[in-house]
C-alpha cells in the first residue's frame, strides 16, 4: 500500500468512520453500542444485542486512541465497557452470548469466541487508557474460560458450554489475539507463553500440512 493510500485510509477512518459511530453507534439511551444501523443510516433494533458487537466497539475506540484520534475515544469506549460489565457477566461467570437492547440476558450460552472478544477489548482498553480494571475483568474472564471450556486433554478448549461437543479453530485465533493484546499491554511472559500453546496446537491440530489448509471444525 503507497504512502498516498495509507493517508487515504486514515482520513477516512479519523474523519468520516469514527465520527459516524462514535455518535450514531452509542444507543441514545446510555445502553452500550447499537447492535445495527440500517442502510439509510436511520436506527434499526433486531431485538438484542451481541456481547461480541459492544466487545469489537470497545476494541475499535480503544485503538483509535492509541492511534492519535482526538475524537472521545474514551468517553465512547467506556459507555459500552459500562454496558457490558454491568448486564453482560454470568453468576456462574463469563460473559452471556446475546442481551437485550435494554440489557439483560437473552441468551446466557457462554460460548469461547465471546469471552476471546471481551479479553481482546479489555486488553487493549487498559493499553490505551491504563484503567487497571480492565485488567481484572480480562484475568477473571480468563479464569472461566479454564475452568469451565478446557478440553481435559490439554487440546485447546470447547466451542461453548455444555462442553464435549465440537471444537472450533475460530475463536482459539481470537483468543491467541487476545493474549497477545495482553502481553503487550503488560509485558508479562505468562501471557506469552499461553500464546505459544495455542500457536502449537494450531502446527499440532488445525494445520494440515500436506495441503497448507487450516480446518474449522473438529471433535
Amino acid at each position: 500500500m503507497t504512502d498516498l493510500r495509507i493517508a487515504e485510509v486514515r482520513d477516512w477512518v479519523f474523519t468520516r468512520a469514527l465520527p459516524y459511530w462514535s455518535t450514531a453507534g452509542l444507543d441514545p439511551d446510555g445502553s452500550g453500542f447499537v447492535e445495527q444501523r440500517a442502510l439509510d443510516g436511520g436506527p434499526s433494533d433486531p431485538g438484542f444485542k451481541r456481547v461480541r458487537v459492544q466487545a469489537r466497539q470497545i476494541y475499535v475506540f480503544s485503538h483509535a486512541a492509541m492511534m492519535g484520534w482526538n475524537g472521545p475515544a474514551r468517553a465512547v469506549a467506556d459507555r459500552g465497557v459500562d454496558f457490558l460489565l454491568s448486564q453482560g457477566w454470568l453468576a456462574e461467570g463469563g460473559f452471556a452470548k446475546t442481551l437485550g437492547p435494554r440489557g439483560g440476558v437473552l441468551d446466557p450460552t457462554l460460548d469461547l469466541y465471546d469471552q476471546a472478544f471481551v479479553i481482546f477489548a479489555l486488553a487493549t482498553h487498559y493499553q490505551a487508557f491504563g484503567d487497571t480494571a480492565m485488567l481484572g475483568w480480562a484475568e477473571r474472564t480468563l479464569e472461566v474460560v479454564g475452568s469451565l471450556l478446557a478440553r481435559p486433554d490439554g487440546r485447546g478448549y470447547w466451542a461453548r458450554l455444555p462442553a464435549g461437543g465440537e471444537c472450533l479453530q475460530n475463536p482459539h485465533m481470537h483468543l491467541l489475539e487476545a493474549l497477545l493484546a495482553l502481553h503487550e499491554a503488560t509485558g508479562a511472559a505468562h501471557w506469552l507463553a499461553e500464546a505459544d500453546r495455542l500457536v502449537r496446537l494450531f502446527l499440532d491440530r488445525f494445520h494440515d500440512p500436506a495441503t497448507g489448509t487450516l480446518g474449522e471444525y473438529f471433535t
